[in-house]
């Protein structure tokens, strides 16, 4: 888990499913230098422990920018899935 925690909780509980690891990188008042700093570092740890065959990031958050750069630092492919603001009406 990495900046929004409580979100991805709540929709992993949607389908009785629980976060195997969380990074904890978020503190009150941090910049986004400091987000990405900490997850750099978190997530050098995880993907060392870890044989991932890829890497899945969601959005554009910081640390989903920290995860695909390590991801990519390991030689594990990266998978992005943007989230997007929907657009109601295209026409």
């Amino acid at each position: 888990m990495g900046q929004h925690d409580q979100l991805l909780n709540e929709s992993l509980a949607a389908f009785n499913l629980k976060a195997q690891i969380n990074l904890k990188i978020m503190k009150h008042g941090q910049t986004i230098s400091e987000i990405v700093s900490r997850a750099f570092f978190e997530l050098n740890t995880v993907f060392a422990s870890l044989k991932a065959k890829m890497t899945i990031v969601v959005g554009d958050t910081a640390s989903a920018f920290a995860a695909a750069v390590v991801s990519s630092y390991h030689q594990i492919p990266v998978v992005h899935i943007e989230a997007g603001a929907p657009t109601p009406k295209i026409f």
